[in-house]
């Protein structure tokens, strides 16, 4: 009786290898899209964050941003194919800048076809509300 046993474990584990692969994969491929996500969420918050401390005498509050948020976005955005943009909002005395980065996603292994672009977009109010430039 026990000889017709034999293999048995072999064949349960080669069927329920692939289900078990297909949810590891899966897995790895959501974690990629969700560290991307809060990756260039972040970039974009502190760029814009940076940028709406300075003084606009000093140093141009959207340069800075700009300069922030390439630093920032680039591990993210290797080869250049991210889409960067500050840009100001409002006039004094809600005058506030907007930062956004746009990034084709994509997947480490294949198994999250979607999203096909990732999206971050900040908006910060200035600290200094003066009427200098922008």
């Amino acid at each position: 009786m026990p000889q017709r046993r034999r293999g048995a474990n072999i064949v349960e584990f080669a069927l329920t290898l692939p289900i078990f692969m297909a949810i590891l994969l899966g897995l790895i491929d959501y974690g990629w899209v969700f560290a991307s996500q809060s990756g260039i969420d972040a970039a974009t918050m502190l760029a814009c964050r940076e940028g709406s401390m300075v003084d606009a005498i000093f140093k141009s509050p959207i340069t800075e941003a700009e300069e922030e948020l390439n630093e920032r976005a680039a591990p993210w955005c290797t080869g250049g194919n991210c889409t960067l943009s500050v840009a100001p909002r409002y006039t004094v005395p809600d005058r506030a800048i907007e930062c956004s980065v746009q990034m084709p996603f994509r997947p480490l292994i294949g198994f999250v076809p979607l999203p096909a672009t990732l999206e971050a977009r900040s908006i910060y109010r200035l600290e200094w509300q003066r009427q200098g430039n922008l």
